[in-house]
């Protein structure tokens, strides 16, 4: 059974923000005001009101009803949990290697945000091991079945995720490394990659790869570039599917621009005008035989600084 390290009920009051946090035992929840902005406190709701400009008392296993009295408190407080574990494995144990899950879940059509903050991520083949042993998978939970939407190793571009309904597996799990936030969102999973400045490049591998990108879903990998950067994009080692219905498309999505809607064996355009939004929609594939083709691709992404020879002007 999974228990929740904190349950939320939220309540919009005129000039506040009324929360009901529950902590699971073991857990200590902190809320603060890290900057003491003024006009802005928590306060607790007993028998007399108490409030402070700068952090409520930690309390663990309990629930408790505090008021957040700002314009705009999700941009003043910070809510910390933390979990205290006592118990650590033997020493035998950590000559294995170790995985830790955790399954979390949101109604449709929110969807888990975990941002990568420290060192970002790497996507690698399935088949491949990172060089510290330190490996991340995350799955997304469907109604059709379980869809691996990557596996990476530490260092790299990717910056975030937001999955549906997720599982996350790591072996040698480093705590630091993610913040969760709930978001809505559409597709299996949007990944976001920040580029780095000057030249780079990096590939992106399908859903359930090597397996079929899954039938009739949607991906997306949002990409902030970097000042007066180009980005090409090529998918490489493609399969496509016999399709029932629909085709599949790429769409290119830019403020302040028309989207551009492309097949997979069209020449992608250069992306020079800043970040965007690659959405790519599988149709509804053929699947009898049971050897019929799916989708499945590499995408490479190219960036390239001002001046470069890969940069169109």
């Amino acid at each position: 059974m999974f228990i929740p390290l904190l349950t939320i009920t939220l309540c919009l009051l005129p000039g506040a923000q009324k929360l009901t946090l529950t902590a699971e035992p073991g857990a200590t929840i902190n809320i603060r005001n890290n900057n003491k902005v003024k006009g802005c406190q928590v306060c607790t709701r007993s028998i007399i009101k108490k409030c402070s400009i700068e952090s409520l008392n930690s309390f663990s296993g309990s629930t408790v009803s505090v008021a957040l009295e700002c314009s705009r408190p999700q941009d003043v407080f910070s809510i910390e949990i933390v979990r205290h574990i006592s118990k650590c494995l033997s020493t035998d144990v950590l000559r294995f290697n170790r995985t830790f899950t955790w399954n979390l879940a949101a109604a449709a059509p929110k969807a888990f945000q975990i941002d990568f903050t420290n060192t970002g991520l790497k996507q690698i083949n399935p088949s491949e091991k990172c060089p510290d042993r330190h490996t991340y998978t995350l799955q997304a939970f469907q109604s059709t079945g379980n869809v691996a939407v990557g596996k990476y190793c530490r260092s790299g571009t990717i910056s975030s995720a937001q999955v549906l309904k997720m599982s996350f597996n790591n072996f040698c799990f480093n705590f630091n490394l993610f913040g969760l936030l709930c978001v809505c969102v559409i597709a299996l999973a949007r990944i976001s990659l920040t580029l780095p400045k000057g030249t780079s490049s990096s590939e992106l591998l399908s859903p359930d790869y090597p397996e079929s990108f899954p039938d009739d879903d949607t991906m997306e990998w949002y990409f902030q570039v970097p000042d007066k950067h180009g980005v090409d994009l090529q998918f490489l080692n493609l399969t496509q599917p016999d399709c029932v219905k629909k085709e599949v498309a790429v769409e290119y999505h830019q403020k302040g621009r028309v989207t551009s809607v492309l097949g997979l064996n069209d020449t992608q355009p250069l992306q020079n005008q800043g970040d965007f939004l690659l959405t790519l929609r599988n149709c509804e594939m053929e699947r009898a035989p049971a050897d019929s083709p799916g989708l499945t691709f590499t995408l490479k992404v190219s960036a390239y600084p001002p001046r470069s020879k890969g940069l169109k002007k």
